[in-house]
């Protein structure tokens, strides 16, 4: 049985698919030739590339959000990998902390032989000498003189302190009266300046003081010596003689200081100036040292309430010196009263410090 062809209008079987004629499908439903047809078609072309397009974005857009991810997940395993490592340093670290926090008693005894010995064997030991200076004026009417052992040292704190034990006899000394020197700013390290800018002062001052009270007769004298009386490996004792006469009336001091060579400081001589048994001691050996004549001429009630003299008492070979001003414990005419103690006598009232530098046992008396 035949019928027309719906596209072509060609009587064709009606057993057939596909329209021989044209390549319709007849039931509606497309042919292998229909579709290779369509397929071929430039429009059918475009329109399935579109389809693919759509259909494929979607995987497309995918792959675009987790490819980041996936990439960190490469990442993770390697960053545990870095903390396990880390963990495993610090715990090392931290094992051998625990074992030095209990070092061995022999690298402790060692640490401490160490200090000690830089402790007893100093690095520089001190040397001490000491240079003559001496600087006068005289003329007509005045006659003045400084003299000065003065001191060379490595050591800076003993060199200032002994230069300061200098300069403040000349300011608070060398002078006459109330008067007082001014104050001295110059080269600590130059002896002979020191003593020229001492020696100018006291001519300009008794120059003043004889324009002043109409004096033109006896000369004026002062000089004053400062000088090292004492030394050994430890200390070095200097004495301070001022001695002059101002239009016939005469005058002077006398005193000492000891200077410990360690650590520079004027060192304590006596413990305590206030014990009773002190007291008693140096009041006896004022007497002993003295003669009959000079016995006469002494204040006993002087001595007994002031026994302890105004300047303090210094170090020598022999003995620790006390040294009493004129008119201190008795008349002008006693003058200085000057004696030695020996060590057998005094140390058991001497500081430490002094003993420490005398090399005196304690122990020993």
């Amino acid at each position: 049985m035949v019928k027309k062809c719906p596209e072509c209008n060609h009587y064709i079987s009606d057993t057939v698919l596909v329209c021989p004629h044209c390549g319709y499908a007849i039931n509606s439903e497309e042919s292998p030739s229909s579709i290779q047809k369509d397929e071929c078609n430039p429009e059918n072309v475009g329109h399935k590339e579109l389809v693919n397009q759509e259909i494929e974005a979607p995987n497309t857009f995918n792959y675009e959000i987790d490819e980041p991810q996936q990439a960190k997940k490469k990442y993770i395993p390697i960053i545990l990998g870095c903390i396990l490592v880390i963990g495993i340093v610090f715990g090392i670290i931290g094992f051998s902390s625990e074992d030095d926090k209990e070092p061995p008693a022999v690298v402790a005894d060692s640490i401490v032989a160490v200090v000690d010995s830089v402790i007893e064997e100093p690095i520089i030991e001190t040397s001490f000498s000491t240079i003559p200076v001496s600087y006068g004026k005289e003329t007509n009417d005045i006659n003045t003189e400084v003299s000065i052992d003065f001191p060379q040292t490595n050591n800076e704190i003993l060199q200032e302190s002994v230069v300061s034990f200098i300069v403040k006899a000349l300011t608070d000394d060398f002078t006459w009266g109330e008067n007082t020197r001014p104050t001295y700013d110059g080269d600590l390290s130059d002896g002979r300046a020191i003593a020229e800018f001492f020696v100018n002062d006291k001519v300009r001052e008794i120059a003043d003081e004889r324009a002043r009270d109409s004096i033109d007769s006896f000369a004026w004298e002062e000089s004053i010596s400062i000088k090292k009386v004492c030394e050994t490996e430890k200390l070095i004792s200097y004495q301070v003689n001022l001695g002059g006469s101002h239009g016939g009336v005469g005058g002077g001091i006398l005193y000492g200081a000891t200077f410990s060579k360690a650590d520079g400081h004027i060192v304590r001589v006596i413990d305590n100036p206030t014990d009773s048994r002190f007291k008693d001691c140096l009041i006896r050996f004022v007497n002993r040292c003295l003669d009959n004549d000079s016995k006469e001429m002494l204040s006993v009630d002087e001595l007994q309430d002031h026994p302890y003299p105004k300047k303090d008492p210094f170090i020598t070979e022999k003995g620790v010196r006390f040294i009493y001003q004129k008119y201190e414990i008795g008349t002008g005419a006693l003058g200085d009263v000057d004696i030695v103690i020996p060590y057998s006598d005094i140390a058991e009232y001497m500081s430490e410090d002094a003993l420490t530098l005398i090399g005196y046992d304690r122990s020993s008396f």
